[in-house]
Parts: C-alpha cells; sequence; structure tokens
C-alpha cells in the first residue's frame, strides 16, 4: 500500500472506533477506556518501525489483531448483547488488555535486541532430498490416523471429550498430529517459493482429519501456518489484494465452522458414545452435505453463523465470567497450574496421579456452570489463569514473562535457518492462540513440538545418508560396471 492508502485505511479504523464508541450502552467510563484502548492500539499498529503494512506475522502486530477482535471489540458487543457484568469487571478487561501492550512496548523500547528478526536463509540445513521425506512422513502419518480409527485409539479434538486420559494420550495424539508437521516441513524443505500441487493436496487431506476430528478452530493450524511459511518465502507484501483475500478466507472459514457444527450433531446422534468408526464417518459426512441447500442456508444463516463465531472467540467474556467470583478468586493457587510446564515429560505410568495440563475443564465446570458429562474446556485465559494463581501481581508478571518468551521463540526461529523456521511455523499458532487458555497448555505443546521436531531432525540425516549412499552406490556401478 502507498502512504494515501494508509492513511485512508487509518482514517477508517479510528471513525469506526469513534462510531462504535457512541452507539455502545454503559458508562461513560467504559467508553471512554474503550476509545482510548482502541486509539492506542490502531496508533501503534499502523504506525512506527514495525507496522502491520510491513509484517502482519510479527507478534507485535499479531497480538493487536488478535486481542482486538477477542478482547476489546467483544466489549461494545456483550454491552449491545446485555451480558450484565459490572463496571468494575468491563475497566479490568480493557486494563489488562492495556497493560500488555505497554509492557510489550516497554519491552520493545529497553531490549530493542529482542524485536530485532534476522533475515531468515531458507537455504540454511536444507537438501535437496529433504522435501521427500516429509511426504514419506505424510504417508505415515495418515497410515496411523487410518489405524487409530479403526482400532478406537482416535484421540481428536471431538471424541477426546468422551475419552479417558491413559498412559499414552500425548503419544497419540501425536502421532495423529504427524500429518500436519509433513505439510509444514514439506512447505518448508521444498525449494518452491509458491505452494505446488502437492501442498494443497496436502491441506486438503488436513482441513478433512480436522473436519473429522469435529475441530472447529484447528482450520486456523492448518492454514494459518501455511499462510506464514509462505509470506516469509515469497516475499510478500501487504496490500488491498492482501485484504480481499484475508476477508474471503475469513469468509470461508465461517462457512467451514457451520459445517462442523452439523457434523458433530450428526455424529452425536448416531455414535450413542460408541466412538468413531468408518461407516459412521460416511454418514455424517452424507448427511451433512446431503441437504440440497446447505449453501442457500448457510448464506442465509450468515449474521447467526458470524454471531456463534464471535461468540467462540469472545476472551473478554471468559476472562469477565472469572473476575465476577471474587469469592473464587481468593483461593488462591500459589503457582500450582504453572507446574505441568516442568513435568509434562514424567510418564502416567510412573506418576498416576499427575495434574492435568489443562484447567479448562475445570473453569468449565465451576466458573461457567457446565453440568453435563464432558471433558471439553473453557477459555480460563492467560490473565485468568494468574489471576488465580497470584492476583493482579500475577497478571502483570505473566505478562512480562509470556511477551519475553513468545519473542524469544520467534527469533530463535528465524536465527537457526529451515529446522527453527519449521519449529516456529509448527507453534506459531499456540503462540497467538494460547493466551485463551491456562499458560501451562501452550507451553507444553511447544516443548512436545520441539521434540518431536528434533527428533525429525534425526531421522531426516539417517533418510538424507541413506539417499546419498544408495546414490553413490548407482553412480559407482554404472561407472565401473
Amino acid at each position: 500500500m502507498n502512504v494515501y492508502d494508509r492513511i485512508l485505511f487509518l482514517f477508517i479504523c479510528l471513525n469506526g472506533s469513534i462510531i462504535i464508541t457512541l452507539v455502545t450502552p454503559g458508562s461513560l467510563t467504559i467508553r471512554f477506556l474503550y476509545l482510548f484502548v482502541s486509539i492506542y492500539l490502531i496508533f501503534t499498529s499502523f504506525l512506527g518501525r514495525h507496522n502491520i503494512f510491513c509484517n502482519p506475522f510479527n507478534p507485535y502486530i499479531a497480538y493487536r489483531l488478535v486481542l482486538m477482535v477477542t478482547m476489546v471489540l467483544q466489549i461494545p458487543r456483550s454491552l449491545i448483547k446485555g451480558i450484565n457484568f459490572s463496571e468494575e469487571t468491563y475497566v479490568t478487561i480493557l486494563l489488562t488488555v492495556l497493560s500488555f501492550f505497554i509492557t510489550m512496548d516497554i519491552v520493545a523500547y529497553f531490549i530493542p535486541k529482542v524485536m530485532n528478526i534476522p533475515v531468515i536463509d531458507f537455504t540454511r540445513n536444507r537438501a535437496p532430498v529433504s522435501s521427500y521425506f516429509f511426504v514419506v512422513i505424510y504417508f505415515m502419518g495418515w497410515l496411523f490416523r487410518v489405524y487409530s480409527l479403526s482400532s478406537g485409539l482416535f484421540y481428536g479434538t471431538f471424541f477426546a471429550t468422551q475419552l479417558m486420559i491413559t498412559t499414552f494420550s500425548n503419544i497419540i495424539g501425536q502421532l495423529n498430529n504427524i500429518g500436519l508437521l509433513a505439510l509444514i516441513g514439506y512447505a518448508i524443505f521444498s525449494s518452491r517459493r509458491k505452494p505446488n500441487l502437492i501442498v494443497f493436496i496436502m491441506i486438503i487431506g488436513e482441513i478433512v482429519w480436522m473436519l473429522i476430528s469435529g475441530s472447529k478452530a484447528a482450520i486456523f493450524y492448518v492454514l494459518l501456518p501455511i499462510i506464514f511459511i509462505y509470506f516469509y518465502k515469497s516475499k510478500y507484501r501487504v496490500g488491498w489484494k492482501s485484504l480481499i483475500i484475508i476477508i474471503s478466507l475469513l469468509f470461508l472459514m465461517i462457512l467451514f465452522f457451520q459445517m462442523v457444527k452439523d457434523y458433530r450433531i450428526v455424529v452425536q446422534k448416531y455414535s450413542l458414545g460408541k466412538g468413531l468408526s468408518f461407516q459412521l464417518i460416511i454418514v455424517a459426512f452424507k448427511s451433512t452435505l446431503e441437504d440440497e441447500n446447505i449453501i442457500t442456508n448457510l448464506v442465509s444463516n450468515l449474521g447467526e453463523i458470524f454471531d456463534n463465531v464471535l461468540d467462540r472467540l469472545n476472551w473478554a467474556y471468559y476472562y469477565g465470567a472469572l473476575l465476577e467470583q471474587p469469592t473464587l478468586l481468593q483461593e488462591k493457587w500459589y503457582g500450582r497450574s504453572y507446574l505441568p510446564i516442568f513435568f509434562w515429560w514424567i510418564p502416567r505410568a510412573v506418576w498416576p496421579e499427575k495434574p492435568q495440563v489443562s484447567v479448562g475443564n475445570w473453569y468449565g465446570r465451576t466458573v461457567l456452570g457446565w453440568t453435563y458429562n464432558t471433558r471439553s474446556e473453557g477459555a480460563i485465559t492467560l490473565w485468568g489463569d494468574a489471576m488465580m494463581n497470584f492476583g493482579i501481581l500475577g497478571v502483570l508478571i505473566i505478562q512480562i514473562i509470556w511477551i519475553l518468551v513468545v519473542f524469544l521463540i520467534y527469533r530463535l526461529g528465524f536465527s537457526l535457518g529451515n529446522w527453527g523456521f519449521f519449529f516456529l511455523a509448527s507453534v506459531y499458532v499456540r503462540l497467538l492462540l494460547g493466551l485463551e487458555q491456562n499458560a501451562a497448555v501452550p507451553l507444553v505443546a511447544i516443548q512436545q513440538s520441539a521434540l518431536v521436531i528434533w527428533i525429525f531432525s534425526l531421522i531426516t540425516k539417517m533418510f538424507i545418508w541413506l539417499y546419498n549412499n544408495f546414490k553413490l552406490r548407482r553412480t559407482l556401478r554404472r561407472t565401473y560396471g
């Protein structure tokens, strides 16, 4: 975008914030604070060295975009919908978001080296045969998925709510996730700067798998890393075309969310708690798609579907629901929910009573009032988790730690060549969306991803050695008979 387009975009956003402030019900304090936080985020996103037009994937900008949707804009929406939080709760939510970004700006000012992201060299640590290795791994990942479905070992997002935690749950989950890692690895280690047919086939395969598992949000875990990778590989720059593509993708995601919801209803209807089977998957797909008016119904109900998606992304509500229970907040955990960050690797066979990594199920039952039998999880948020551990002081401390960890991982990913970028791309969504969970969940997942990728790097070296050795022998045989 040229300078005039940027000024126009800034003008539109500022006027939008002012209009929203004027039409929002609520006290003058809430509306003034909302306007102040909005303007602060807009100006820091559009101006300065790190701005949305240079690199929207930089955490400095990406967090502003995410929290604008999930926290700031949710305040006027919640007020309009009549969510009766106290004024103190709404003010606390806005001040929490503001303190998060002020903390980020302070870190950027006093530790500028953390913000200086090096240019990645995609030729580093890359052998031509590396991409073939990930195609093989992708195929093997699907073989295990078929085996897990046929053997009752399926541990996807949807049916994880009905399975007991077992000794091998983490292993099963990682093996079912190998296909996505193989897709990311192939996109990075391929010499092509733009996605080819193999990448598109893998993407379709992963989206189908996410649909089977019944995960609505998981489409972000497929598409966002791929967009992230090719943004850097092709050295893309943000323009009006980019905005049109992003809006189109968001529209498709909303439709995907509704299709997954319909699919899950069918699975619940026919499974009766017995688990998935190939026949049930076919029946569910057929039932979901057999409605000849499916597209018409989706378009006609687009407003309601969009509202449901925003409800799912309403982190402000989840955080506010906890703030509305001062008695519960007095029962401090004093770091108990952070212990799994350091002890997750201990096998459950050795420690049967090992604490669960996530406190989302506790949060759903205790704060949100869930009464039905499920292992689904509510979004306690990073700040709610910190508040339960150490109160407001914990919120301020965890923000500093989180921001430093995220930027160090981001910088490390660019410093270590393809393997470092592979690790960064595989955990990037966790770094962004991990804010909706207690800190242990994304941090444990990041450690597990690092371990899996390290194993991949060792196997890849063996694969390349065998390939080169075989190629050398074949050359010698042809040369000398």
